[in-house]
C-alpha cells in the first residue's frame, strides 16, 4: 500500500507542476512565445491639419485637411506633409529642406537649403510661398511667415523677400 501511495502523491505533484508551468509560462512552446513578442502597435494619436497645395491647374491652392499622427515637432512635420500633395500639385521643389526655425513674436522663420529657393517661374513661387504661409497661419500661434535659405532673407528673380509674409486668401481657391 504504502508503495501505491507513494506513486499517486508523485503523480499528483507531477501534475501540480505540469499545471503550474502552463499557467506562469514557464514551459511556452515556441509558437506562444513568438504570438507574445509580436503584439500590435499601441493606436498613435492623430491630429488634424490643414494644408494648402495646388490645384491641378496651377493657378489657386487648395485648402486640404489632413490627419497625421501626432508629432512632437509639427513645423517639420507640416513641412514633411507639403512634401506629400497626393493628388494634388506640387508646391515645394524636390530637394527642399527645411534646416531650422526659429519664432519671432507671431512670426515663424523657416530657414531652407540652396534647393529651396529653385521655386521655377513667378505662378509657382507664388503658390509655393503662399502654400507655406497659409499652411503655417493654421497655427494660431503665427500671423506671418520669414523665409530665408542658408541663414539669409530669401532672394528669386522674382521677388526678395525680405520682411515676413502673411497669410493670402485671395491664393486660395
Amino acid at each position: 500500500m504504502g508503495k501505491k501511495r507513494y506513486l499517486l502523491t508523485a503523480l499528483i505533484l507531477l501534475l501540480a507542476m505540469i499545471f503550474l508551468a502552463g499557467c506562469t509560462g514557464g514551459n511556452q512552446t515556441e509558437s506562444n512565445r513568438n504570438q507574445q513578442e509580436v503584439q500590435e502597435p499601441l493606436p498613435e494619436e492623430a491630429v488634424q491639419v490643414t494644408l494648402y497645395f495646388a490645384n491641378q491647374e496651377a493657378e489657386y491652392l487648395n485648402r486640404v485637411e489632413r490627419e497625421i499622427a501626432k508629432q512632437d515637432d509639427i513645423i517639420l512635420a507640416l513641412f514633411e506633409e507639403l512634401k506629400n500633395p497626393g493628388e494634388y500639385g506640387s508646391v515645394l521643389p524636390v530637394e527642399a529642406e527645411l534646416l531650422n526655425y526659429s519664432e519671432d513674436g507671431n512670426v515663424l522663420i523657416l530657414n531652407f537649403n540652396e534647393a529651396f529657393a529653385n521655386l521655377g517661374g513667378s505662378a509657382s513661387e507664388f503658390l509655393a510661398i503662399n502654400a507655406i504661409v497659409n499652411t503655417y497661419t493654421e497655427l494660431p500661434e503665427y500671423e506671418a511667415v520669414s523665409f530665408y535659405v542658408n541663414e539669409e532673407f530669401l532672394e528669386t528673380g522674382h521677388n526678395a523677400y525680405d520682411q515676413p509674409v502673411p497669410r493670402n486668401e485671395n491664393a486660395i481657391q
